[in-house]
């Protein structure tokens, strides 16, 4: 399947924020109301609202972080 740069880095953005926001979340829910009746809701719940912070906050800091970086040379 061939996709343009630019669909490319929306659909990485996208689930790098996803998949961070679900580890996240469920690790912190785990730690902060422990494995409770309710637990899926809560930790769904939790995941969406950080979704929702993390998709926009990727599409600024991945290309600022890969423009730092460009500046270091790799061997």
């Amino acid at each position: 399947m061939k996709v343009s740069k630019a669909v490319y880095n929306g659909i990485f953005n996208v689930l790098i924020a996803v998949i961070m926001s679900a580890m996240m979340t469920l690790v912190l829910t785990i730690v902060n109301v422990g494995i409770v009746d309710g637990f899926i809701i809560i930790w769904l719940k939790s995941g969406l609202v950080a979704c929702l912070v993390a998709i926009p906050v990727t599409f600024v800091t991945i290309p600022l972080v890969q423009k730092l970086l460009s500046f270091i040379e790799v061997e």
